[in-house]
């Protein structure tokens, strides 16, 4: 679940440096001249990967700490059959990321990547109400669970316009793309709490599991995908291109 969210800001943190004021030590800019500018982009983050848990990276450049990762709301729908929402879901594990493969490509302004997570953790609240084959599964309370070594695909797409007569950019929503790996899932409080059919309802979902999935991850990855097209874009407002890739 989150993998996405870690690299996503990472990158972005990359790619927009140069729009603030001051640039910690620990940030190796990248020249959009680089021969290699996919290889530079990937090391900048591999460099700032011990300091990101915490988001502290020096003490006047603090970002967004990945540890732990919080989503506020997730919610999902599908007629009478399907209907779910997830809150105050905190997870752990994130900043342990690895980029599998990065592809910049200044000219068209994409920027496409792979990553995995060797393991998150999760806890966080849930509602749920679904019917899945011919049991129906419903109840409210907390949740816990782990996914591990996830794989996710990321498209962000920007398009260039002119502001003061410099140019400037502006994502369209990003593309994301999860994969899960290994995972469990521990609804509590499934049927009012009667212990025996929580059992039952718990065992079902992950011995199903990708039908759950199925329902979730398209919702997961939509709200990932709004949530940090906003932030980039609000990053990227007041930075113009040359700012945030030197011609040096």
């Amino acid at each position: 679940m989150k993998k996405i969210e870690v690299t996503i800001g990472l990158l972005l943190l990359i790619l927009t440096q140069s729009s603030y004021a001051k640039l910690p030590k620990s940030i190796s800019i990248c020249s959009r001249n680089e021969v290699k500018l996919s290889d530079c982009i990937i090391n900048s983050v591999k460099e700032l990967q011990p300091k990101l848990a915490s988001g502290r990276l020096d003490d006047e450049f603090i970002v967004p700490a990945l540890e732990p990762l919080m989503l506020d709301n997730i919610k999902m729908e599908r007629g009478q059959e399907f209907k779910a929402s997830f809150t105050n879901i905190n997870v752990k594990g994130p900043s342990n990321f690895i980029i599998e493969k990065l592809r910049a490509n200044l000219d068209n302004t994409t920027f496409d990547f792979i990553i995995t997570i060797p393991k998150l953790e999760f806890v966080g609240k849930y509602t749920l109400k679904i019917k899945i084959l011919l049991l129906d599964i419903s109840g409210k309370g907390d949740m816990d669970g782990s996914f591990e070594n996830s794989r996710a695909r990321v498209k962000m797409q920007a398009k260039k316009y002119q502001k003061n007569g410099e140019t400037y950019i502006k994502f369209d929503l990003f593309n994301i793309k999860i994969q899960v790996g290994k995972n469990k899932i521990n609804l509590k409080n499934l049927f009012n709490g009667d212990p025996n059919l929580g059992r039952i309802g718990n065992q079902f979902i992950n011995e199903n599991s990708e039908l759950f999935l199925a329902e979730i991850i398209p919702g997961l990855e939509k709200n990932l995908a709004e949530i940090f097209t906003k932030t980039a874009n609000e990053i990227v407002e007041n930075a113009s291109f040359d700012e945030m890739f030197p011609n040096n």
